[in-house]
């Protein structure tokens, strides 16, 4: 039982210690213990992009082998159990966070419909410790060179991250999401609200509503025709499905449906390694992913730098509400008149995001708004290993269901061709590259509000001390040009907020986010690690021992 006051208590609790995993050949466990949560180097890129197109990725990949890892084995979030559970097996195998990341994709493709599925695109954020290796995976949306349509994105950018660090099998990870396409994946109550929420069905075609309508919970969703195409993604690899029979099948389907997807638009997208963004964090950095796939990076970067500016880890609690508004009305405000090529970071832009900020009562901020199209619903998942390897990810269709369209024989919804790049898919990275050590991943989505959510997430439990069952229960709040958007249960802020004059408007749920944090850092002997997924999703937190 937790109690909580002025909207949390500075307790921590302790989740995972032990040795590092020492190797031992046995019998596998099907699954770790312990379950928590609410049920660029331009040639590795070229030959990254290589391997993706030709054959089974992954050929390249040691088998998997009969090892099971013992100690402490890390932890995975996702939106959804199932995908969760699929993750926690590939670790207690002896994969890599990259590894369980992969299968975890896969596997939210197929029970999560509406946000993640084959035809998304989106941004992951890759620590490799033993490698020195801090890359930005951009498999962002793109439009289709004569049509509104999105370029099927999800499975090329995970290729890409599967090359970057994966050491299992590519056959071997896709299977777990092939097998509840074709036998039935349970409907969890994660499964239920991608399905149901906001407008339901309606964007589905209607020929396809009756294979989701009667979904229920505790009940399965089978899905042949997805089951079919991941069954030629595990034995053929990602290119078939961009310059092979799989893809002419696309182009053809799409064709049929008066839709214009080129084979050139298939064979011509290739995810990208990026640099990230880093923050300086005490003797850390918090790693976000540039712009343009990091829109929401860009407003999370510059805003941590503002609430360092102005003090905030030094500020009185109800100060703190106050400062939280403030900058990120500025932040919005300067990201949204930030000329192309003007650096992010610097600290001129962090005074100038501070100067002039009265302590004690709001102030009009001019631009500081986003428009409606600059969020998207989207999911998220993260995943770290003993090693200290972390993965954070979030994806999106562009809308609910994309287009709504599914090409035939396929099971794939085609994605919305974004009309300007989405804030609301955001993952985040906690490293300090000189020790090697990793001390949170995260990915914050759903809605405009992943930016801040993000960073208030870091700082709560790094700063603060705070249990992520305390940082991420709390209210959430959103400021932009009109009012303070505010949780319901969010009392304590919107009185603070009230008296310094600004104009409040309650609102039922603000983003989510899901985060695994290590205050002592990975690798460790004896880690202590928190992870949990947000309770306002039904996603599930699994790791340990």
């Amino acid at each position: 039982m937790v109690r909580r006051s002025k909207e949390g208590l500075p307790l921590r609790r302790s989740f995972g210690t032990g040795p590092l995993p020492a190797r031992q050949s046995a019998a596998p466990r099907p699954l770790l213990r312990g379950v928590c949560g609410t049920l660029a180097p331009a040639l590795a890129l070229l030959s990254a992009v290589a391997m993706a197109g030709c054959g089974a990725i992954g050929g390249g990949s040691r088998p998997a082998t009969p090892e099971v890892v013992t100690g402490f084995q890390g932890g995975v979030v996702a939106d959804e159990p199932s995908a969760t559970l699929a993750g926690r097996e590939v670790l207690a195998t002896n994969g890599t966070a990259v590894d369980a990341a992969v299968a975890m994709a896969f596997v939210q493709a197929v029970t999560l419909p509406a946000t993640a599925g084959l035809g998304s695109g989106g941004v992951c954020l890759l620590y490799d410790p033993a490698r020195k290796r801090l890359e930005t995976i951009d498999f962002s949306l793109r439009p289709a060179s004569r049509s509104l349509l999105g370029v099927p994105a999800l499975v090329r950018g995970m290729a890409l991250l599967h090359a970057r660090g994966g050491t299992q099998r590519w056959e071997q990870l896709l299977a777990p999401a092939e097998r509840l396409a074709r036998l039935g994946a349970p409907v969890s109550r994660a499964m239920l609200a991608n399905l149901s929420a906001d407008t339901g069905l309606t964007p589905v075609r209607p020929p396809l509503r009756p294979l989701f309508a009667g979904a229920q919970l505790g009940g399965t969703l089978v899905q042949p025709d997805l089951a079919v195409t991941l069954g030629r993604l595990r034995a053929s690899g990602a290119g078939d499905f961009y310059t092979g029979v799989f893809a002419r099948q696309l182009v053809d389907g799409i064709a049929a449906l008066q839709g214009d997807l080129t084979a050139e638009d298939l064979r011509t997208f290739v995810p990208s390694l990026r640099e990230p963004l880093l923050v300086p964090f005490g003797t850390s950095q918090v790693v976000l992913p540039p712009p343009p796939a990091g829109a929401g990076g860009a407003i999370a970067a510059q805003y941590l730098a503002g609430l360092t500016q102005a003090n905030w880890a030094g500020a009185r609690q109800e100060d703190r509400v106050h400062l939280a508004v403030e900058v990120l009305k500025r932040t919005i405000a300067a990201e949204s008149s930030r000329a192309d090529g003007e650096p992010i970071l610097s600290p001129a832009r962090a005074q100038a995001l501070v100067a002039g900020l009265d302590r004690t009562k709001a102030q009009p901020v001019e631009g500081a708004s986003l428009p409606a199209a600059a969020e998207a619903p989207s999911a998220g998942l993260v995943a770290i290993d003993s090693s200290g390897m972390a993965v954070a990810c979030a994806m999106t269709l562009g809308s609910r269901f994309g287009t709504g369209v599914q090409v035939p024989g396929t099971g794939l919804f085609m994605a919305a061709a974004p009309r300007v790049i989405p804030v609301s898919t955001l993952p985040a990275l906690v490293v300090n590259t000189r020790s090697s050590q990793t001390f949170a991943a995260l990915s914050s989505f759903h809605d405009r509000s992943a930016p801040q959510n993000a960073i208030l997430t870091i700082l709560g439990t790094l700063v603060e001390e705070r249990t992520l069952e305390v940082v991420l229960s709390r209210p959430r709040l959103h400021a932009g040009a009109g009012p303070v958007q505010l949780e319901p249960e969010a009392v304590d802020s919107a009185g603070v907020l009230e008296d310094r004059g600004h104009p409040l408007e309650r609102v039922q749920e603000l983003g989510r986010v899901h985060a695994i944090i290590c205050p002592t850092g990975l690798p460790q002997r004896q880690p202590v690690c928190d992870l949990r997924a947000d309770p306002r999703s039904g996603g599930l937190a699994a790791g340990g021992q």
